[in-house]
């Protein structure tokens, strides 16, 4: 396994059957961020985004 990680490892077994072993990698945007807990109102923060685009 630790083969895989950066390279496809090929298998073979004595009876001739081949496989193969690679690491599937998960696609991650850089967009895709974790929420925050905020003690802020909704309409605290409708607020502060208008005042922000006032700027």
């Amino acid at each position: 396994m630790d083969l895989a990680e950066d390279d496809e490892v090929i298998i073979k077994r004595r009876n001739g059957e081949t496989f193969s072993l690679k690491r599937i990698r998960k696609a991650v945007s850089p967009l895709d961020i974790e929420g925050l807990k905020l003690d802020i109102s909704t309409t605290e923060l409708v607020a502060a985004v208008r005042e922000s685009r006032e700027r």
